[in-house]
């Protein structure tokens, strides 16, 4: 790896392993989940070492290039250890990024997945209470 950083290392076979999945799974016209530890840099706030790093901008053109609304991707990261709502740089394609269940005592999110939706809902999983402030509808 890289000294002193914690970005990944994404080789250009990871990427292109990556796109055929991506595609396949686009083919089944149904919501793509995609997880990383890591955000993509320049989504939801994220930038240098909180970042994926330097496949960041790869990986955004082959999530830009294979998400549709008939197939939303929804990127679901962590890392920076907080919630930053939902960025949406294009129709059916999600970048949300996840608070620190350690940290936030109990903080995540649920996602129900319906035949025309997506429903995305922070959620304290200690006390059983929903959070309206990070509620997301996705239609597809």
């Amino acid at each position: 790896g890289i000294p002193n950083t914690d970005q990944a290392i994404i080789s250009d076979e990871q990427l292109k392993w990556f796109e055929k999945e991506l595609i396949a799974a686009a083919e089944l016209k149904r919501p793509i989940f995609v997880v990383s530890h890591q955000p993509l840099a320049g989504r939801n706030g994220a930038v240098g070492g909180c970042s994926i790093g330097e496949a960041s901008e790869s990986l955004d053109n082959i999530l830009c290039e294979n998400a549709s609304s008939a197939a939303p991707v929804i990127f679901v990261s962590g890392h920076m250890h907080e919630m930053r709502g939902l960025d949406n740089p294009k129709e059916g394609l999600y970048f949300i990024n996840m608070t620190s269940f350690m940290y936030t005592r109990g903080i995540g999110f649920m996602a129900e997945v319906y035949s025309d939706r997506v429903v995305l809902e922070g959620c304290n999983f200690i006390t059983g209470e929903t959070d309206d402030d990070y509620r997301y509808e996705i239609a597809y």
